[in-house]
Parts: C-alpha cells; structure tokens; sequence
C-alpha cells in the first residue's frame, strides 16, 4: 500500500492530476488498524508476563513456607531428643552416685565401729561424714524419682482404660447362654432355650497408643477374656463382645475400638481405636530383649480401680526386675492390681520394654507377694508389624 501511494504520488507530479483521494483514506485507516493491533498485541504480552511473575512468585512463597516448616519440625525434634538424652543422662548419672554413696556409706560405717576406741574428735567427725553421706543419698535417690515423674507427664496421655462386655455363649452351637435359675448352693444354672437372665460379664484392663494410627497394645485376655476362665473352659462356654471401648486419661468418653489381631503365642492383642485425632502416643520404645537386666529401675502407669467420677485417672508404681526368662518374660516387684493388666512396662529412658500380663501364684493357687510379670515389647510388637 506504501509503495501504490508512493508511485500515485510520483504519477500525479508527473501529469499534474490528482489521483482519487480514497486511496489515501484507506491507507490511513489501514495504518491506524495495523496500529491498534500492535497496542493490543503488546497489551495481551505484558499481561501474560505478569501471569509467569506472579506465579513465580506464588511458587516461591508456597516453597519458602514448606522448607520453613521443615526446618521448624526438624529444630523441636532436635530439641525433644536433647531433652530426653539429658534426662536420661541424669537418671543414669543419678543411680552411679546412689551406689557409689552406699559403698561410701558402708565404708564409713565399718570404719566407725572400728574406730569406737578412738579419739572423740575422730568419732565426732566420722559421724557427721557419715550425715553428710545420708543427705547425699536422700538427695540422690530424690532426682531419680524425677526421671518417673517426666515418664509420667509425657507418656499418660497415651494410656487408655478398656473395658469389655461380653455374652456367655456355647462352644458347640454358638447360641447365647442364659442364667434360668440357681442350685441349693447358691451356684447358677444355665441354659441355652430359657428364658432367664443374659450370663453377661465384663472385663476390665489398659493398654496404649503405639502409633498415630490409633493402634493400641493390649493383653489376650482383655480381649478374650473367656480364654483363662476355668469355669467358662469346664461348661464348655465361650464368649462373644458385646461392646469393647477405650476411654484416655482425664476423660469420660468410651470410644469404641474394634480387634485387629490375638496372638496365639503371647499374651498380648492389638487393637484400633476410631476416629484417632491427635491423640498421645507413647514416645519411646525399646524392643532389644538383651538390654534387660536384674534390678534395672522400672514404673508402671495403669487403671487398678475403677474411674473416679466418671473420668479416667491412671496410677504409677515402682519397682525392680527380679528375673528376666524366656517363658515367663520379665519378672518385676512393682505393684500391681487387675486394671493394670496390659499396662505399659517402663525403664528409666522413658522408654517402654514390655506390657503387663499376669501376678505370681504359687503351688496351692494363693497369690506370691511382689511377683508380677509382663510380656518384653518385641513379643507385642510382631502384632503391630503384621497389621502395617
């Protein structure tokens, strides 16, 4: 178009004639078209630019916030495994100065009678050596308490009551057993096409949360509580749940929790707890059954009675190892009552190495004072690690 104006230009000189004039108009508006295509053109370019910039830099943020949490994360993990080293360090730090000031203590005391002949200057000053050995000692023996009571702050939230309501039903025909009346002796009798009373019974342990999943380690016989009844096995009866339920420390709600696995080898089950949202779960756990030894320090957190005012509260004791064996497990002095059955077994890291199962009994089927057993956590462990 450029060039035809051009040469309409250099004709109409040369003849002296003017050519049409719309000729000129349509080159302009052409001009002007082509014109404001451009300006849209670069319009729509810039616009596009800002687009990849701000999604540039929307990525950026979403990236800066994700390696922030990390690193956050990472810091409080390191800070929680500092934590728990010291206190470890301290408990351990603890009972090397509790037996090096009870040798000191008997040395001091054999050298005190020796001396009965002496001076009383030396006799003055043997005493209030042996004083100050004592005080240590209390002092000693109070930080080593410390480290159960951090056991117990960080570790109860993840210890639940159980409780289990079944129904007495036959081995053979499976069918519900009912209470239709009562012998001379004061005995029940049961039947199974009466009309009497449901046999209904209920069972009562703990256990706790090993997972974020909301898997909760257990005894057998909380689970199937049938199993180790004598009567049940002689009547020939089982038992079908009727409800089955976990409710956490310092609370009154009974969530319902359903059986994922019974093992057949230990005494121990595993459970899930439904819905889990952002429930305690136990912190440490150590599954080496050779790190085990007599007299290593152990608590007990569990349910030994009943709830108190409907709410869930846990008690702690303390004890020893007394054995360590292969069929019956960890042998310990620390009390336990039936409600602590299936309670996590602790050491003085804090962490957890077996779960309560049963109380010594001796030949004639009374109980043995200070003889408790629990099953070591390697064995319990194999339930979660098939589940996964």
């Amino acid at each position: 178009m450029l060039q035809a104006l051009v040469q309409n230009s250099l004709d109409s000189v040369a003849t002296g004639k003017v050519k049409d004039r719309d000729e000129v108009a349509g080159f302009v508006q052409e001009v002007l078209k082509r014109a404001k295509l451009q300006h849209s053109l670069r319009l729509l370019g810039v616009a596009i630019l800002g687009f990849f910039f701000l999604a540039l830099s929307v990525v950026g943020i979403f990236l800066w916030t994700g390696n922030s949490l990390t690193e956050l994360e990472e810091r409080t993990a390191r800070r929680e495994a500092a934590t728990r080293q010291r206190e470890a360090e301290l408990a351990r730090a603890g009972v090397m100065r509790e037996s090096e000031l009870r040798l000191q203590i008997e040395a001091l005391t054999t050298q005190l009678d020796q001396t009965r002949a002496a001076t009383s200057t030396e006799a003055r000053a043997l005493t209030s050596a042996l004083r100050h050995l004592r005080a240590e000692l209390a002092q000693a023996l109070e930080d080593s308490q410390h480290s159960f009571i951090a056991i117990a702050q960080r570790n109860q939230g993840a210890v639940v009551l159980l409780h289990h309501m079944y129904q007495a039903v036959s081995q053979e025909t499976g069918r519900p057993i009912q209470i239709i009346g009562e012998n001379a002796d004061g005995s029940p009798i049961f039947g199974e096409d009466g009309e009497g009373i449901p046999a209904i019974l209920t069972a009562q342990g703990t256990g706790f949360v090993v997972d974020p999943q909301g898997t909760i380690l257990t005894i057998r016989h909380i689970v199937e509580p049938w199993q180790g009844d004598e009567r049940f096995r002689r009547l020939g009866f089982s038992g079908k749940t009727l409800e089955l339920t976990a409710t956490f420390v310092d609370t009154d709600r009974a969530l319902p929790v359903r059986v994922l696995q019974v093992s057949q080898d230990v005494d121990a089950a595993s459970l899930r707890v439904e819905p889990f949202h952002g429930m305690r779960v136990i912190e440490s756990i150590a599954p080496d059954l050779s790190k085990l030894r007599q007299g290593q320090r152990i608590t007990i957190i569990g349910f030994p009675t009943t709830t108190e005012d409907g709410r869930a509260i846990t008690s702690l004791t303390t004890g020893v190892i007394s054995k360590v064996s292969l069929d019956k497990g960890i042998q310990f002095d620390a009390a336990v009552n039936p409600g602590s059955s299936g309670g996590p077994i602790f050491n003085e890291q804090g962490e957890v190495i077996g779960v309560v199962y049963g109380i010594g009994v001796g030949h004639e089927g009374g109980r043995l004072h200070g003889v408790y057993y629990g099953v070591p956590i390697q064995f319990a462990l194999t339930l979660v690690a098939e589940v996964k």
